[in-house]
């Protein structure tokens, strides 16, 4: 069983198989990792901000508690393409936690 314990690098075959396709079922070592990445500190998290309903969405990061998001320039047409670029951000942030 894989564990996501931070401070090491997502394995490859876990980044092709969610880029592949970001929606639908996913293997078991995917689904830990998906669960990992959703458990990161909220604080510094990148999350997608709906600009104009089904149709453009917006990176922004997540500040400390009760404070407003930043939004960052990033802006996204599609919501499978937003989805991919937060999964690629998170794995890096994952990637760079410290393994304490």
């Amino acid at each position: 069983m894989t564990t996501f314990d931070g401070g090491q690098a997502v394995p490859r075959d876990l980044l092709d198989e969610f880029l592949a396709a970001p929606y639908g079922d996913h293997g078991p070592a995917l689904q830990r990792l998906l669960l990992r990445l959703r458990s990161l500190p909220a604080e510094g998290k990148h999350v997608l901000v709906e600009v104009v309903p089904f149709r453009q969405w917006r990176l922004a990061r997540l500040r400390g508690r009760g404070q407003p998001v930043e939004l960052l320039d990033e802006v996204f047409d599609t919501l499978e393409d937003a989805e991919r670029h937060v999964f690629r951000l998170r794995c890096a942030m994952l990637e760079g936690a410290d393994a304490s």
